[in-house]
Order: C-alpha cells, then sequence, then structure tokens
C-alpha cells in the first residue's frame, strides 16, 4: 500500500474515533450524600417530646461567674465554685455537697459530707457511666434523690446537656442517667439547671446564641408532671423554635404569666433586701402570728420551733422522694417494682411518721405559748 494511502487511512480513523468520542452520553454527576449526624437523629427523635415549659426571664452573663447569679432561696441549698475550679452544690444544712472536680484532666461527680468542722473525703457518684464525660455543676433537688449535672458524650446534642438521675438507697447507686430532653438542651452548651421549689422558679444556664465567654440564665416556671407537645396539632417547623428557645416571650401561652413575674419580683426583691434569718410565718391562733423567732414567750420553744422546722422541711423531702418513686414504680417492669417495692413501703411509713411528729410538736408549741398569753 503506498505512503499515501497509508496517511489517508489514519487520517479517516482519527476523524471516526473523534466523532465517537463526541457521541458519547456523559453520566450525570452523583450526588454527594450528606449523612445525619448521631446528634442530629437524637434531637429528631426527642422533638416530639418537647417540654411545654413557661420561659419568663433571661440575663446574659459571664460564664466564669453564672453560679452566684442563680438566686435560690437557701432552704434550696446553696451553689458555688472554688478558685480551684471546683463547682457544686451544698444542702441547706450545709452538712452533705455534690461537686465537680479533674483527675486526670476529665471532670468526674463526687459527694462528700461534713464531720465536724472539716468536709471528709470525697467519693465519686456509683452509677453514672464513663460515657458521660466532663461531668459538671451538679445541682440536687429538695427530695434529696434527684440530680441534675451537665456532661458531654454519646447522649449528649453537642457540648454539654443537661441529664437526670435518681438515687437508690437500697443499693447505694444512682440510676442511669437520661438527657433531660427539649428546650433545656440544644446544639450548643448547656450548662446548669437548678429548681428552687420554695419559690417554684427554675433556671436554665446555656451559651445558645450568645458570643464566646458569655452565657444566658433563662428563668423558667417548673411544671410538674413534665408536658409535652406530644398529640397536639403543631407543625414541626414551630415546635423547633421552642425546642431550640428562639423567642421566650412566645412561651408566655404556657402558664400564668402575670402570676409568674410577681413572684420573680418578690423574689428579686428578697434577694435585695435579704430578709432576717429570723423571719418566720407561725399562726399561734386566728388572732396571733409570729413572724421572727424572738417573738415566742415560752423558754423551750425556740428550740422547739427549729426543729419542728427542720421535720417539716424533712417531711417535704420525703413526700417528694415517694412521689418519684412511684412515678418509677408505675413504668418499671415486675423486677424492677419488686425491688422498688419495700423502698416506697419504707418511705410511706416514714411519712407518716414524720407527719405525726410535726402535728404533736406544732400542737406543742401552741399550747406552751397559750398557756403564757393567757
Amino acid at each position: 500500500m503506498g505512503k499515501v494511502n497509508i496517511v489517508l487511512l489514519l487520517i479517516v480513523f482519527s476523524l471516526t474515533s473523534a466523532s465517537a468520542q463526541k457521541g458519547k452520553t456523559r453520566g450525570a454527576p452523583k450526588p454527594v450524600v450528606t449523612r445525619e449526624s448521631l446528634q442530629d437523629k437524637l434531637f429528631k427523635s426527642m422533638l416530639p417530646s418537647t417540654a411545654k415549659v413557661m420561659f419568663i426571664d433571661s440575663l446574659v452573663v459571664d460564664k466564669d461567674s453564672f453560679l452566684i447569679r442563680i438566686p435560690l432561696n437557701h432552704e434550696s441549698g446553696y451553689l458555688y465554685t472554688t478558685k480551684d475550679g471546683v463547682n457544686g452544690y451544698t444542702n441547706e444544712f450545709e452538712n452533705h455537697t455534690y461537686y465537680s472536680a479533674e483527675n486526670d484532666s476529665i471532670r468526674h461527680l463526687y459527694s462528700a459530707d461534713k464531720l465536724g468542722e472539716s468536709w471528709g473525703t470525697g467519693t465519686t457518684l456509683d452509677g453514672i457511666g464513663d460515657e458521660y464525660i466532663d461531668q459538671n455543676f451538679p445541682f440536687l433537688m429538695s427530695d434529696g434523690i434527684t440530680l441534675f449535672f451537665s456532661a458531654k458524650g454519646k447522649h449528649s446534642l453537642g457540648g454539654y446537656d443537661i441529664f437526670t438521675t435518681m438515687f437508690d438507697s437500697q443499693s447505694g447507686q444512682f440510676y442511669e442517667p437520661q438527657n433531660y430532653g427539649l428546650p433545656f438542651n440544644s446544639h450548643a452548651n448547656d450548662y446548669l439547671l437548678a429548681i428552687d421549689e420554695v419559690d417554684t422558679l427554675g433556671w436554665l444556664v446555656s451559651d445558645r446564641f450568645q458570643p464566646e465567654g458569655k452565657v444566658c440564665i433563662y428563668t423558667f416556671i417548673p411544671t410538674t408532671p413534665r408536658q409535652s407537645f406530644e398529640g397536639e396539632d403543631i407543625t414541626n417547623e414551630e415546635l423547633t423554635k421552642y425546642a431550640n428557645l428562639n423567642a421566650i416571650d412566645e412561651t408566655w401561652q404556657f402558664g400564668n404569666y402575670k402570676t409568674a413575674i410577681v413572684r420573680l419580683k418578690s423574689m428579686k426583691a428578697r434577694e435585695e433586701k435579704k430578709h432576717n434569718a429570723n423571719t418566720i410565718d407561725f399562726a399561734i391562733n386566728d388572732d396571733i402570728v409570729y413572724h421572727d423567732i424572738q417573738d415566742f414567750k415560752f423558754s423551750n420553744n425556740r428550740q422547739l420551733f427549729l426543729e419542728w422546722k427542720n421535720q417539716k422541711s424533712m417531711l417535704v423531702n420525703e413526700e417528694e422522694k415517694l412521689h418519684k418513686l412511684r412515678e418509677i414504680y408505675a413504668k418499671s417492669n415486675k423486677s424492677t417494682q419488686q425491688h422498688l417495692q419495700q423502698e416506697i413501703i419504707r418511705t410511706e411509713e416514714n411519712v407518716e411518721q414524720l407527719r405525726l411528729s410535726l402535728h404533736q410538736k406544732e400542737k406543742r408549741i401552741r399550747n406552751n405559748e397559750i398557756s403564757i398569753l393567757k
């Protein structure tokens, strides 16, 4: 074959090949698949159970000082922080504390009792697993068994979340902690939840929507039992707004806002005035009410009154404990119910004994005073 023919064949082959390449249909680009994060899945699962709570106030403060800005009534205990970075809660009688401290660069929760004038050695809380990382900012309810704390980990929506657990006095351990849900938790850091049952006010501390170094202290009205939006005609978009606390004024429909504000103002006024520790309200008869412990005329009545007051606090704690135990019992399987039955019976007996003792002591105080006033 001549050189010219060979060249022509090569040219034709090249053109045919190029034409074939142009004629091929290019495949459509593959879509980018975005995997849903575990935190997003957890948020979606908790969304229908978002608590219906009225938030009545908010205050932005420095993150490093928010513990001292929670205005707890002294009967609900004390929150504190130390220069060593220990964050904790102490009960009303200042003889028992829960606190968070670092160990090997990881925060754990501890408890300690006061022995005389000094504190005993702290012990780690049994029952709280290692999957709750950087456990921090504990708060104990007045029932003496319900504990709130914050932590990170696989059960968190992101950063710190609020968890709750209860102490089982029979085993000496805490139950498995549970995420406290929405709107108390978010993809941001939610550090503290504290409830003052005397003033019926609660506080949530979170850095959602806040710049670096700042947190917001939300004041809310706690509800018992907990109420949610489940079964209501509400869109996911509206529900997400409530869950994220986009606008607290939209939650004012969930309670008596005017009454709540009056209670909040009264609490703030009390904090400003710092009522004298002797201020009381004890009725002697239909016409006489004592407002100061020094009003008691009978020599032993002042001490009797302090004992009565302490027993009254104990009764409130035992009644709350009994209520919580009955709630757990109703939701538990038969094995757990058998485990709880004796604890419920013991608590019922304690409640009855305290009620009887309080009634007798209260009657004795009144009779002592009336005998002198006649």
